[in-house]
């Protein structure tokens, strides 16, 4: 409902929202002026209710004041309590033009809150001018066992940017984006008994903190013949582990000089971290320590080369999305030759392993007992678990129990893949996870303090090499094939599939594998940091453009490593970006000297126990939806007050 009295504000009240578990608001807005080169938004002011179940659960108010002729007022507030969520936010920000045409202005606001999830808070300032932000904000987040921080200091240039691309869409040689049969939606029965909603598709079942049981029934629900979906049942199929097939491709130690390269290794006080390190011609040598703690994840510059153990060193190597093993025997150089495998699931639709499959390190018991899945301190050697067969074998010129052989002249097992149970089997016997594993929800629930289960490569028998005096890490680099087996308390360690009517699984693509080498003229920056970088990139469907990305320290979080302007050829196909973001650049503090972060209005007049400087009052309204209020507008040296 709406009205304007002659000489009188433009007066509006309305209701908006009020879903089934959602409050309504009652809302009422008075306008004195519209926009305005001084007034971008008008002159308003809006007070609204949260209501819900009937009561007033909060309030708030949005209003705009054009302080002086050339400046110009926006300030919020709201406060909520509806059940386990509370929330309040209040800021105010000031815009004004100078004589000479010049903008300047500043922010100020404070919000936080709970949720079913846990507490969050944020404060921030900043001021700003035509090409300088001055800026200190801070955001933090606790619940659910997890807490973090993010942080925004600095000086910024309001005028230079750096782009951050999260989604692309992949096109062929006629323009069409290229579609991939990944997976949809499905309907289950939640632990609580309602209806819970996740997605089934090629990495297995997603149900949020739910864990579908084998067996459950399950709707796919299609909503492509228009609105109302139709609902296919499936039975749900979860085997205790899963297998991997790896296939084989190469680089050279060259390719890698200067790309970051992750390992786990003592940090020098006995303790076991992850570093990131470089290969620099000679060395691999440490840049950063990586630690996790209640703000999340950190780095900090760390020195010295890695010496590579007597068992072998593995590498993570991110642009490629593969482990790389380094043996004790290789001669480092750039000109030694890598191998690296893609990944496929072998899964109730995929071609599967007919031949036994010959395992020399970290080959699985059939029966691991519960007690071996307990995580274990660090270990300085090749390590020995319960989870694995073990042998006796020479390190150090001392003989040990161990997981690993030295060698690959004589298999520790030999097993072969039951693709009825989706399983793996030695003699006649299936793995099989003992009683009183924890549950395996989404969110790792107990499960996420358990080991997991994680084969050595398992080689086809018939693709054995020659050389059998090679180890275990060199038979992964050059076997052209293998596979590996996985297995644990969460979700993901295990094969989840589908079955319909008729018994059949469902069948679902899996990711396009591409080989991509970056260049400065792809780069949405402009910028030459990866130029010349293999990367290997996975294409699951639309907006599903899997790209590397890396831990950003002025941003608090990871980042996609590279950002690829559209038409960027990748193989066969180009790539299209469909969601990014941009931020400003951090430059020298010294830029904004003259924009400091003081005498900036002080948020807490606006939130005094709910009230703001004058009247400007979180107030409680009762809308009638009947009479209009009676409000005048009054001139002050020609501002509408």
């Amino acid at each position: 409902k709406s009205w304007r009295p002659a000489n009188r504000p433009l007066v509006a009240e309305f209701k908006v929202g009020g879903g089934a578990e959602e409050p309504y608001y009652a809302v009422r807005v008075v306008v004195l002026e519209p926009p305005s080169q001084y007034a971008p938004a008008g002159i308003f002011r809006m007070d609204y209710n949260a209501v819900y179940n009937n009561e007033v659960v909060g309030g708030g108010f949005i209003l705009t004041e054009r302080v002086s002729e050339a400046k110009f007022k926006l300030a919020v507030g709201m406060q909520e309590n509806t059940g386990d969520r509370t929330h309040d936010m209040f800021g105010v920000a000031e815009l004004a033009v100078a004589s000479n045409g010049d903008v300047v202005g500043f922010v100020n606001s404070q919000m936080g809150g709970t949720d079913g999830h846990g507490t969050f808070t944020s404060a921030g300032k900043g001021r700003f001018n035509e090409t300088h932000l001055n800026v200190d904000f801070l955001s933090k987040f606790e619940g659910g066992g997890h807490s973090g921080e993010e942080k925004l200091q600095g000086c910024y240039d309001l005028n230079k940017f750096r782009t951050s691309i999260y989604r692309y869409d992949l096109r062929d040689a006629n323009g069409k984006i290229v579609k991939r049969n990944s997976g949809f939606p499905i309907e289950y029965t939640d632990s609580k008994g309602g209806t819970g909603h996740g997605w089934a598709g090629y990495h297995g079942i997603w149900a949020g903190q739910d864990s579908i049981a084998n067996g459950a029934t399950v709707n796919k629900v299609d909503w492509s013949s228009g609105d109302t979906p139709v609902k296919t049942p499936y039975t749900v199929f979860v085997a205790p582990g899963k297998l991997t097939k790896y296939t084989k491709a190469e680089t050279t130690l060259g390719a890698l000089k200067n790309v970051d390269l992750r390992f786990w290794g003592d940090d020098g006080s006995g303790q076991f971290a992850e570093f990131i390190v470089h290969w620099d011609g000679s060395n691999f040598t440490k840049k950063q320590k990586i630690t996790f703690g209640e703000k999340g994840m950190t780095e900090t510059a760390a020195t010295g080369t890695v010496t590579i153990p007597e068992w072998g060193l593995n590498l993570r190597a991110e642009n490629l999305r593969a482990d790389i093993r380094i043996s004790s025997s290789d001669t480092l150089s750039d000109a030694l030759v890598l191998g690296y495998h893609s990944q496929e699931l072998v899964s109730g639709t995929s071609s599967v392993p007919t031949c036994d499959l010959v395992c020399f390190s970290d080959c699985p018991v059939m029966a691991p007992p519960l007690t071996a899945f307990s995580q274990s301190s660090n270990q300085s050697g090749p390590g020995s678990s319960a989870l694995y067969k073990t042998t006796t074998a020479t390190f150090g010129g001392t003989s040990q129990t161990s997981n690993r052989a030295n060698n690959v002249a004589t298999p520790l097992a030999t097993y072969v893949w039951d693709a009825t149970a989706q399983n793996l089997k030695e003699g006649s016997t299936l793995f099989a996870l003992p009683s009183g594993m924890p549950s395996g929800s989404q969110d790792g629930g107990g499960g996420s303090q358990m080991m997991n289960v994680w084969s050595g490569p398992l080689v086809c028998s018939t693709d054995m090499p020659t050389d059998k005096t090679i180890d275990p890490y060199r038979l992964e680099r050059t076997a052209a094939t293998f596979y590996r087996f996985e297995s644990g308390a969460q979700n993901w360690n295990k094969f989840q599939g589908l079955k319909d009517a008729a018994g059949a699984f469902a069948k679902f693509d899996p990711p396009l594998q591409l080989s991509y080498t970056h260049a400065t003229a792809n780069d949405f920056d402009g910028k030459d940091t990866f130029n010349g970088k293999t990367y290997r990139i996975e294409y699951a469907g639309p907006g599903q453009l899997h790209m590397p990305w890396k831990y950003n320290a002025d941003i608090g979080r990871e980042m996609p490593e590279i950002n690829l302007k559209a038409g960027t050829a990748i193989g066969d196909y180009k790539v299209y970006p469909t969601e990014g973001e941009q931020r400003l650049v951090k430059v020298d503090s010294s830029l904004c000297a003259s924009i400091p972060l003081t005498d900036l209005t002080d948020i807490t007049k606006l939130k005094a126990d709910g009230e703001a400087a004058g009247d400007e009052k979180i107030k409680i309204l009762e809308v009638s939806w009947e009479s209009p209020t009676d409000a005048v507008v009054k001139y002050i040296s020609g501002v509408a007050q």
